[in-house]
């Protein structure tokens, strides 16, 4: 093995190992975690294809059942064990790519370390979710594509379609690599390879339609959208835009936005960073373009909740730190800027440290150590498990109850800011057909649910369980 390849190769090794060693009581749950586990059982044969979500696209899933399979561990378990393999894929593939950039070795190294300890890349391999499945196959396009204009051929351009595939069935927003692709070799290709840029775009382009047009068909013969979610124009506004500042702004902190400002200003004096552009540089200013403009499109027309956060920004993390290293030169006037560019990412390890030691010692989201056997969970395991129950927290009884749930009626709907016209009716529909209702106190950011005390003035219904962990209300002579 090469000695530029040592740091990388270590850094593969250890954060998978303490990524392990902070999930005790495994990856943090959240909301859209789990239909991604009920997929993953369905794909494993537990149901029936049909079942599957739409709103969740099936490659990830599809891992998480390949893992248990080959595995043979507990779900639970064995989704750690890839999250730790994407981490290590991950760390290798952000290796090559800032490689690619030029700079000398330490500074190279330098930046891989801090990148992979920033918050935002561990927390996402804390998380059962698609994002680091995603973000490999995102920084694997940007290697081919790179690879494909520096001279390589067909079978190139074929790989490329089909990582910008299974993006696409990862998460939705991998449509944008369709795009990147086809337009990268269209616009960038080298003087001499201009007769085959077009035969390689469409090479590409047609093995990406594959996945793409396979589980659109699936979705369209179950009679149902992708998203499904209904279009609705709710543009973009300016607390948007504001999120997307701060969650840039989080990533280099106060010293390391001084420090690319000194470094841009420096740059007229100070010679090229290397003697020609890589294509990358290039790649990822349309890369960084694409993403932003599928992004608002999602929150104009799709989810207007959609927040443009560190999550959803990670994807740009590395490009941004890749321009970056392109755009400020190595030089010993331009080393007091690079200075403050890696103190304000070393800033960023102290949260990292935090979010670790919190996923260690207590866990994270519905994962939490002892919620699921709190004291309210304990009261429901204790009920019938065919009682029609109501609850704001559907997903504790998908992972550790026996009774089927259904969702509180919605106020607002949270993705097309609409009012619930029948909010009123389906209140009097469900104090009808429901046996119980539950009320999770910590689940306090479904906001467009009825209130407490909306939920305390139903007729029929009385309190049988009230402490800080939530509120159980039971029809009247239901239950002794």
């Amino acid at each position: 093995m090469k000695k530029e390849w040592a740091l990388p190769a270590a850094l593969a090794l250890l954060l998978p190992i303490l990524l392990l060693l902070g999930t005790p009581w495994g990856l943090c749950l959240s909301p859209d975690s789990i239909p991604y586990l009920l997929a993953s059982r369905i794909l494993a044969g537990a149901g029936s294809l049909a079942q599957l979500p739409n709103q969740w696209p099936p490659f990830y899933p599809a891992l998480l059942a390949l893992a248990k399979t080959a595995t043979g561990a507990p779900e639970l378990l064995s989704a750690r064990l890839l999250n730790a393999a994407l981490l290590a894929t991950n760390v290798l593939l952000l290796a090559a790519l800032f490689k690619r950039a030029g700079r000398p070795p330490l500074e190279t190294g330098a930046l891989l370390i801090l990148t992979a300890l920033q918050p935002s890349f561990i927390n996402v391999h804390l998380r059962l979710l698609s994002e680091p499945a995603f973000l490999c196959l995102a920084l694997l396009d940007a290697l081919l594509l790179d690879a494909w204009l520096r001279g390589k051929g067909t079978w190139t351009a074929a790989a490329l379609g089909l990582v910008a595939g299974l993006a696409y069935v990862t998460r939705y927003a991998g449509l944008f690599l369709l795009a990147l692709n086809a337009s990268a070799m269209l616009l960038f290709a080298r003087p001499d390879r201009r007769t085959a840029r077009a035969r390689s775009a469409a090479i590409s382009t047609a093995i990406a339609l594959l996945p793409v047009l396979a589980w659109s068909a699936f979705n369209w013969r179950l009679g149902r959208n992708a998203s499904g979610r209904p279009l609705a124009w709710h543009p973009a506004d300016a607390s948007h835009l504001l999120q997307g500042v701060r969650a840039v702004a989080a990533w280099l902190r106060i010293p390391g936005l001084l420090g690319v400002l000194l470094g841009l200003l420096m740059r007229r004096r100070e010679p090229p960073a290397a003697p020609a552009e890589p294509p990358l540089t290039r790649v990822f200013v349309l890369y960084g373009a694409l993403y932003l403009a599928l992004v608002l499109l999602s929150v104009s027309v799709i989810d207007f909740t959609i927040e443009i956060d560190e999550r959803i920004l990670l994807l740009l993390l590395p490009p941004v730190l890749f321009l970056l290293s392109r755009a400020i030169p190595s030089s010993r006037r331009t080393r007091p800027a690079l200075a403050l560019i890696a103190l304000g990412l070393a800033m960023n390890l102290r949260p990292t440290w935090l979010l670790w030691s919190e996923s260690r010692r207590d866990g994270l989201g519905f994962a939490r150590k002892g919620l699921s056997n709190a004291p309210i969970m304990e009261v429901l395991r204790g009920l019938p498990s065919d009682l029609r129950v109501r609850t704001n927290g559907s997903e504790l009884f998908q992972l550790y109850l026996k009774q089927t749930p259904r969702d509180l009626p919605i106020r607002l709907d949270p993705v097309t800011q609409r009012l619930n016209e029948r909010f009123d009716e389906e209140m009097r529909g469900m104090s009808r057909d429901a046996d119980a209702i539950v009320l999770f106190s910590f689940i306090t950011w479904r906001y467009y649910n009825p209130s407490r005390s909306e939920l305390s003035g139903l007729p029929g219904f009385r309190t049988a369980y009230d402490r800080p962990d939530g509120v159980i209300w039971l029809r009247k002579g239901s239950l002794p």
